[in-house]
Parts: C-alpha cells; sequence; structure tokens
C-alpha cells in the first residue's frame, strides 16, 4: 500500500504542466523578432544555444512560459518580461519630510542668512 501511494505522487509531481520548453519558447521569441525586425537574420539575433542556457537557468514558472509564448509582437514579450522583473521599492508619499537622524526635519537655513 505504502508504495503505491508513492507511486501515486510520483506520478502525480510528473504530470504538472511545466508550460512549453525552453528551446521551443526561444524559437517562437526569435520567430517573433524576425518578423518585427525583417532584414535581420539568425545570426543578428543572437546565439540560439546560450538563450536557451539561459532560460532554463531562470527557471521560468509555467504562467511566464506561457506568456511568452502567446506573445506576438516585441512589445507584448516585453510585457511578459516585465512581470518577471523584480519590483523596485515604492517611494515615499509625497508631502512628507524625511527625517534628520534625531528623528525630526530640519528646516533649511533662508538665503543669504549664513547658515
Amino acid at each position: 500500500m505504502l508504495r503505491l501511494a508513492l507511486l501515486i505522487t510520483v506520478v502525480a509531481a510528473c504530470k504538472q504542466d511545466k508550460g512549453p520548453p525552453c528551446p521551443q519558447i526561444v524559437d517562437h521569441m526569435l520567430e517573433v523578432t524576425k518578423q518585427q525586425l525583417p532584414g535581420h537574420d539568425d545570426q543578428m539575433l543572437g546565439d540560439r544555444k546560450q538563450m536557451i542556457a539561459e532560460c532554463e537557468k531562470r527557471n521560468l514558472s509555467p504562467a511566464m512560459r506561457k506568456c511568452l509564448m502567446a506573445a506576438k509582437t516585441l512589445a507584448a514579450l516585453g510585457e511578459c518580461r516585465a512581470k518577471d522583473a523584480p519590483r523596485p521599492p515604492a517611494p515615499p508619499p509625497s508631502g512628507s519630510a524625511a527625517p534628520t537622524p534625531s528623528g525630526s526635519a530640519a528646516p533649511a537655513p533662508a538665503p543669504g542668512s549664513g547658515g
């Protein structure tokens, strides 16, 4: 019975949809690029093997892989990539003064006051 449970767990894990493989994604991205930038040959678009290696290194999520495969334009490819980029920290709300080391905002000296 334990073996059966283990077998079911392994089979279920193998069936998880990981999305399209990296070679398919890279080929699609190159094709979209060629369509959007006519006149560029394969050599000008980059090293396919290196692109595949980079894709595999990044370990893209299934959603990202599907997004890239669905993209029909360079802009759509960029939107997919932007979703994957880490978000920068939000700026502080406008109108709030940054506290000084003492914990209070110090007023700026008046011009010409010498201090």
